[in-house]
């Protein structure tokens, strides 16, 4: 190899490398502006002042700070960085001295104190608020200042439209609307979240990311390993958010693709969140917090045919030029250019967002279910279309899942399938012969099946019983789909009332 070809690959390595640790310092850097400052500074302050600006929160005895609501702190710690604020009162032992105390202990003691049982976040909420188990409590929202606006902050949002533009192109309207709704409204909670796949990396999406993180300061989560937080429990990273964004992810095939669905959409609609933080004591909040997901993966999230959450958006755009993303970062640095933003944002004419409304059903959003789906959506569809009888027991659907009768319960994956092909588990095991009972679903007619007793529905498994000697349930189902005669008319109608 010559030598230069040597060289320029060197050269590119570690340009990527270079990039690559840029993107992650970044990432960083969003995730501490996200959470806000979160550690206070020793100050020197007087009685006065602390009955005005101190909570305390009894539950756990925490302190509370007004002026950094989103920073709760043990009583010890607090008294540790107040011990430089002292005042001098009259001695008890002696009314002609005086002696000195901390002002922490002045403000203990004091019947002026304000007091909580405990902290909670509500957004666009009042600073004292009952939690959503009544009890009284510091809210630790905050709205932000939008106050001094600069005079030309239409021209210098300009760049943020146009990037918005370039990366949601005809559903940057959409998405913009979402973004203000936020802003104007960020207690009422809509349901839908917004995904984002792009076939290319680099677009600047991460600039987006960076944009909004300090627009509203202290309450995004950003940079979210949602698999990790949907496993693990521990969710103290979505307390006090308004916005969560997901930099990458990617739920994978087979059964992995459907084991966090059902979380998935209570994350999105959940009315209220007990915080369950790592290290610390739980607590319970209102719901405020969207999600705005990246991917670079179509099939990013499992999203079903009749899903209403998901507002899908697929590019596959290239890079621009680096001179437009020099600009687009040196923008960042500017904070008239995030206020202008904010402003643009407040400003905007929302009144045609329906924060209730299911999400659209866009082709890119057509293609993600398509992904989505898997084999054992087809079994499950033509089960619901072609299986000859209202009922189906579990060997039957075990064999044709996996190809083998197995009488155990179906797989997560399994009965997401059944579940979207509306086919329902009969509440109670059905005795088919002395020594057996079987777990049924039951295909169509839910009603009328499920107020029918066990031995009824005996009744009509037996009617598929003389065949099943002959062949497996997949053999018959793929018969019964590709020729309803071969297996007899008697199996087309269902005993009658």
């Amino acid at each position: 190899m010559p030598a230069n070809d040597n060289l320029e690959e060197q050269a590119a390595e570690i340009a990527k490398a270079l990039k690559a640790k840029r993107r992650s310092d970044q990432k960083l850097e969003n995730q501490l502006i996200g959470e806000g400052d979160v550690v206070p500074l020793a100050e020197l302050i007087d009685l006065e002042e602390a009955l005005t600006r101190f909570v305390f929160i009894s539950d756990g005895s925490f302190i509370g700070d007004l002026n950094s609501p989103n920073f709760v702190t043990s009583k010890q710690d607090w008294v540790n960085a107040m011990l430089a604020s002292s005042d001098e009162v009259p001695s008890k032992r002696n009314v002609s001295q005086f002696d000195v105390v901390q002002i922490s202990k002045l403000w203990l003691f004091s019947p002026e104190r304000k007091t909580v049982q405990t902290h909670s976040f509500k957004a666009g909420g009042p600073v004292f608020i009952n939690d959503p188990q009544g009890r009284p409590a510091l809210n630790s929202w905050r709205m932000p200042c939008r106050e001094d606006n600069p005079s030309d902050w239409e021209a210098r949002i300009q760049i943020f439209l146009e990037h918005i533009n370039f990366l949601f192109d005809s559903q940057a309207p959409r998405f913009l609307d979402w973004l203000a709704h936020i802003e104007q409204q960020p207690e009422i909670l809509p349901h839908t979240a917004w995904l984002h796949i792009s076939r290319s990396f680099g677009l600047g999406r991460n600039w987006v990311a960076s944009v909004l993180v300090r627009l509203w300061k202290g309450n995004v989560a950003a940079n979210v390993d949602l698999p990790a937080l949907l496993n693990s429990g521990y969710n103290g990273h979505l307390s006090r958010k308004i916005l969560a964004i997901v930099d990458e992810i990617r739920e994978g095939g087979g059964e992995a693709r459907w084991r966090h669905a059902e979380k998935m959409k209570s994350l999105i609609t959940e009315e209220t969140r007990v915080i369950n933080p790592k290290y610390g004591r739980q607590s319970i909040e209102y719901n405020s917090c969207r999600w705005l997901m990246f991917s670079n993966h179509i099939a990013a999230i499992p999203i079903d045919q009749g899903d209403r959450r998901f507002e899908v958006v697929y590019t596959e755009k290239e890079p621009k030029e680096a001179q437009y993303y020099i600009a687009l970062y040196k923008a960042l640095e500017d904070p008239l250019f995030i206020r202008s933003v904010g402003h643009y944002l407040r400003m905007r004419d929302i009144k045609d967002f329906n924060p209730g409304q299911k999400a659209s059903m866009t082709d890119a959003k057509q293609q993600a279910i398509e992904v989505s789906l898997s084999d054992f959506d087809e079994y499950a569809r033509l089960i619901a279309e072609h299986w000859p009888s209202d009922l189906i027991d579990v060997k039957d659907i075990k064999a044709i899942f996996s190809g083998y009768e197995d009488n155990g319960r179906p797989t997560a994956a399994q009965h997401h399938s059944l579940h979207r092909a509306n086919i329902r588990r009969y509440l109670k095991r059905v005795k088919v012969s002395e020594r057996e009972a079987v777990t049924v679903y039951v295909i169509r007619e839910h009603e009328k099946w499920n107020g029918r007793r066990p031995f009824e529905l005996k009744t009509e498994l037996d009617r598929l019983q003389d065949i099943k000697h002959k062949i497996n349930s997949r053999e018959k189902l793929d018969l019964y789909v590709s020729d309803k005669e071969s297996l007899g008319e008697k199996f087309i109608e269902t005993p009658s009332e």
